[in-house]
């Protein structure tokens, strides 16, 4: 009823598009200081001490490294004890939470797989798509929008399926509300109510499906940064930039860190720009203080 009143009366008209990150799964599922936790705990206790070219100590240190520690809180890193125990930890999650994608791309060898950190180490399937993973108070307001069908467009980058639980939640499992767009041959299928476009994948269909769904589960910096110039993903790409450059941008929980999610917003802009100021406004974040990707986007759209 304030500041944000023509947003409200915009979503109502369905002028918005969703654009949904981690922070509204925080507390169902792992976020990305967890997901980084779970790496480092893997590594480091796969860490043979007797033998010095352990492929795993040379990961960690890999890791260590991204980390962008001091001298001192480095020193301080002590492979022999679990990463709990390391006095420089609280601010290595908080580093590495911004190079998570550097993180995952770290390889190790005898292990040819290029995903090996993420499917084995996080171990996708059963963190993001957990059978007892209970949408929240976001996911259900989702659901209730979509299925208002005031809400046809929900992109994200999120791997859970809460927002698919949600909407089964609300709607006994009908299937008749949300179209879930993983591959680009989705996006031929009926829309139904609203789509949810899950642009760097789905662990729930991983968990199902790896072998079609496991190689779109998007993590690595490689990945995110071929992902505009990757054929694969092409339908996707062009389906998301002409939405951000047709409907006006809610931001909720997702901090636009990742290359491939900014491009898409500059790529827009060369299609057709928004005026500022306007009426409702052309991009909202829902944070308590914009980020600098954040900012970023606002600079150039």
């Amino acid at each position: 009823d304030g500041e944000f009143a023509s947003m409200a009366g915009g979503i109502a008209e369905r002028q918005y598009a969703i654009w949904l990150g981690s922070g509204i799964s925080r507390g169902r599922v792992d976020d990305l200081k967890k997901v980084v936790e779970r790496v480092l705990t893997h590594l480091r206790d796969r860490i043979d001490p007797a033998n010095a070219s352990c492929a795993y100590r040379h990961a960690l240190e890999q890791a260590i490294g991204l980390a962008h520690l001091s001298p001192a809180d480095k020193a301080s890193v002590d492979f022999d004890q679990p990463i709990t125990e390391w006095a420089a930890i609280d601010t290595a999650l908080a580093n590495l939470t911004r190079e998570y994608a550097r993180l995952l791309d770290i390889r190790i060898a005898g292990h040819p797989e290029e995903d090996y950190l993420l499917w084995d180490a996080v171990d996708v399937p059963n963190t993001f798509a957990a059978a007892n993973a209970i949408p929240d108070c976001e996911h259900l307001c989702m659901a209730i929008l979509a299925v208002e069908g005031v809400l046809e467009d929900i992109a994200t980058a999120n791997w859970d399926g809460l927002i698919e639980a949600a909407v089964d939640e609300l709607t006994d499992g009908s299937g008749t509300t949300l179209q879930v767009c993983v591959r680009a041959e989705d996006l031929r299928d009926p829309p139904l109510l609203a789509r949810l476009l899950k642009f760097h994948g789905c662990a729930v269909l991983a968990g199902v499906d790896p072998a079609v769904y496991r190689p779109l589960l998007i993590a690595r910096l490689s990945q995110i940064t071929e992902w505009p110039y990757n054929p694969n993903y092409a339908a996707m790409h062009q389906h998301l930039v002409n939405l951000a450059a047709t409907k006006r941008t809610l931001m909720i929980g997702l901090s636009a860190q990742d290359s491939n999610i900014q491009g898409l917003f500059a790529e827009a802009r060369t299609l057709m720009t928004w005026n500022w100021p306007c009426v409702p406004p052309a991009h909202v974040f829902a944070e308590n203080v914009l980020g600098d990707d954040q900012v970023n986007i606002l600079r150039f759209v």
